[in-house]
């Protein structure tokens, strides 16, 4: 069975060549386009958000900034809203591996979850970082404490949602490409 990552690589315009993965049989690109296509018509958000990620599909992410944006105009005004939703986007589907366990999610010395990335294998943003970045975003001029007071929970609920939709996506395509491997013998 081919990983998430190779699935969406095989369709990505920049990504790996589109020859054959897997042992027995042939996976194709016909064949990961059948799978995204499935999984697009259950998780359309989280084939967005895989496709932001894994692929850095910038239309991927514009797509998801504006409907996240549309949400948070219903509590917020429009640059506000639309500078919340960048932020979120960018805490999902942007690629700053933690340093220190290098996108492996572990501490091994530990035997648990890295505790500098919370187990999420990305740098995090802190509030001070949110609250700047928000400023610069918006032109807004406030502190930390009205960023955490205004817009933290709302910011965190639209980060929490887009991983909710990659997860939904991401589970729902390996039982897709499982019953395809299964099929093509690809099984192993």
């Amino acid at each position: 069975m081919i990983s998430i990552e190779r699935l969406f690589e095989l369709l990505s315009p920049r990504g790996l060549s589109t020859g054959a993965a897997g042992g027995k049989g042939v996976f194709s690109k016909e064949d990961a386009m059948g799978v995204v296509a499935q999984v697009q018509g259950k998780f359309p958000v989280g084939v967005k958000v895989l496709e932001a990620t894994i692929c850095g599909d910038v239309d991927a992410e514009d797509a998801l900034v504006k409907a996240l944006c549309k949400q948070y105009e219903v509590d917020f005004r429009p640059v506000a809203a639309s500078a919340l939703a960048k932020l979120a986007v960018n805490e999902v589907c942007g690629t700053r591996v933690c340093p220190k366990c290098k996108g492996t999610k572990l501490n091994y010395h530990r035997n648990g979850e890295c505790k500098h990335c919370s187990g999420t294998g990305k740098m995090l943003n802190t509030v001070e970082q949110l609250t700047k970045s928000f400023c610069d975003l918006s032109g807004a001029k406030i502190t930390t404490e009205q960023f955490s007071q205004h817009f933290y929970d709302k910011y965190m609920d639209g980060v929490d949602a887009l991983h909710q939709h990659e997860h939904d996506a991401a589970r729902f395509a390996k039982k897709v490409l499982r019953m395809v491997g299964e099929e093509m013998g690809l099984a192993g």
